[in-house]
């Protein structure tokens, strides 16, 4: 995926800590949206929102560590 990472990296010089903002915006409303969605709150939910809010985290401190490294 070298055509997807050249590209991300062209905005994430031009946004630079913006983009953490956005990438974290999106997560909280794909949790909400998920919590909504969900009517029977099961370990199978819990187990997809954990999963997902750690995907959240990682691309927060991979995008933060992609930042330090174009400064």
């Amino acid at each position: 995926m070298p055509i997807i990472r050249r590209s991300f990296n062209k905005y994430l010089e031009k946004m630079g800590y913006w983009s953490l903002l956005i990438i974290f915006i999106v997560y909280v409303f794909f949790d909400i949206w998920l919590w909504l969605k969900t009517s029977n709150i099961t370990t199978n939910f819990w187990l997809s929102f954990i999963m997902s809010n750690i995907a959240g985290i990682v691309a927060l401190f991979r995008t933060y560590l992609d930042i330090k490294h174009h400064e």
